[in-house]
């Protein structure tokens, strides 16, 4: 099967380069501190050197909260979150140029690795599988390099690589899916990293003609799957498990919309879903 063109440009070259705003603040910052360094020495060869421990911590504060406040970002934390929840509407172009905005502000590692995340995720939504792949392997070197909590990093990093397993299922690499939830090392305490990898199981499962192992899946995680997936993902979930029993699917039971996004994730579904 020929690949089709991508629905949106996810990502330009130089889209995750920090803006010139971003150098700005970086120049401002040193000239910050090359102004706090001369005046603790002024005051400390005028006044004595008892004047310049204050004024050189106090400038070191400063400058350490005006950093640590540009580097975190209450207001891009905000726009990520918005960001998101356009895509939870699926309003992807509106999500998609949010994010690249963002991308452009120079965040730190675990803020970028959000957005690149949630790009992958738009991908995936509109069945460009090949663009979120890539776009996942960037979330996931990203978030690598991330200094945050070792568990929330491996927590995240579960739902990276399930959601990047998923994708390269979809795209037909069934091997490297397969090896890429092998690494995933999710957590029994993170049920979307659970549900999601389970999802990407289904389908390697499935496109690869297991049926009965489909089913044994089924049986085993059908309660995380319920409680856990989004409803597109649990309409596919559904497709999948009627493939498996050889069974179509009643006209009426998947929403129409869905199954273009269906079967070119799973293009075995196009046999169960006649009547759809």
């Amino acid at each position: 099967m020929t690949p089709r063109a991508p629905r949106h440009q996810y990502l330009k070259p130089g889209d995750d380069k920090p803006r010139r705003g971003a150098w700005v603040s970086k120049l401002v910052l040193i000239w910050l501190l090359c102004v706090g360094m001369f005046l603790a020495m002024w005051i400390g060869s005028s006044f004595g050197t008892a004047w310049a421990v204050p004024i050189i911590f106090i400038v070191f504060v400063a400058v350490l909260s005006w950093r640590i406040q540009g580097s975190f970002r209450p207001g891009a934390v905000r726009e990520i979150q918005a960001a998101q929840l356009e895509r939870l509407r699926e309003h992807i172009p509106e999500a998609i140029a949010k994010c690249r905005t963002l991308l452009g502000r120079g965040l730190q590692p675990y803020y970028r690795a959000q957005v690149l995340l949630t790009l992958g995720e738009c991908a995936e939504m509109e069945g460009d599988f090949t663009e979120a792949a890539q776009l996942l392997v960037q979330a996931e070197g990203t978030l690598r390099t991330s200094r945050v909590n070792a568990v929330l990093r491996a927590q995240q990093l579960a739902v990276v690589a399930a959601r990047r397993a998923f994708a390269h299922a979809a795209c037909g690499e069934l091997d490297r899916a397969e090896a890429t939830l092998r690494t995933a090392g999710v957590r029994d305490g993170v049920p979307l990293a659970g549900a999601l990898s389970s999802r990407a199981m289904l389908l390697v499962l499935a496109r690869r003609g297991l049926k009965q192992q489909v089913l044994e899946r089924l049986a085993v995680d059908s309660k995380l799957l319920r409680n856990a997936l989004a409803f597109r993902d649990r309409a596919l979930v559904a497709v999948i498990g009627a493939h498996a029993m050889g069974r179509e699917v009643p006209a009426g039971s998947v929403d129409p919309a869905l199954v273009p996004w269906i079967t070119s994730a799973f293009p075995e579904a196009a046999a169960v879903l006649r009547g759809s």
